[in-house]
């Protein structure tokens, strides 16, 4: 009985440890590829600009915020103007357009189990 407890604490534990450094390596890989603002099949083409990140950095640094519509209205505008819609499925993996087994292993694992929900999943990084 006690070496078997022992192996499941031994196997437990690699399994851990190979989660832990997958968590690792998906700490130096980025979310997003910004190769997808290039891609023919993107809809919406003329939606997607590059420069939202400047007109973003403005409106978080903004000190004077006491038109808070204003204050709105760039910030959706910067966030609108830095999307990219997509769903073709030959880029999928590319784009990072499923969850990556680096960034969420539990979610990776369900587009196996159930891909009609996980096969495409959209998230944002914030």
């Amino acid at each position: 009985m006690k070496s078997i407890l022992k192996k499941i604490s031994i196997a437990a534990f690699m399994i851990g440890c190979i989660l832990l450094l997958i968590n690792i390596y998906g700490l130096f890989i980025p979310l997003g590829n910004n190769d997808i603002y290039s891609d023919k099949h993107v809809l919406h083409k003329n939606d997607i600009e590059k420069s939202a990140q400047p007109l973003l950095e403005e409106v978080l640094q903004q000190e004077d915020i006491t038109d808070r519509k204003v204050y709105f209205k760039k910030l959706v505008h910067a966030v609108n103007k830095n999307m990219a819609h997509y769903w073709w499925g030959e880029g999928r993996t590319k784009y990072y357009l499923t969850i990556p087994i680096y960034e969420n292993y539990i979610i990776w694992f369900k587009q196996f189990t159930n891909p009609n929900i996980y096969k495409f999943y959209e998230f944002c990084d914030y």
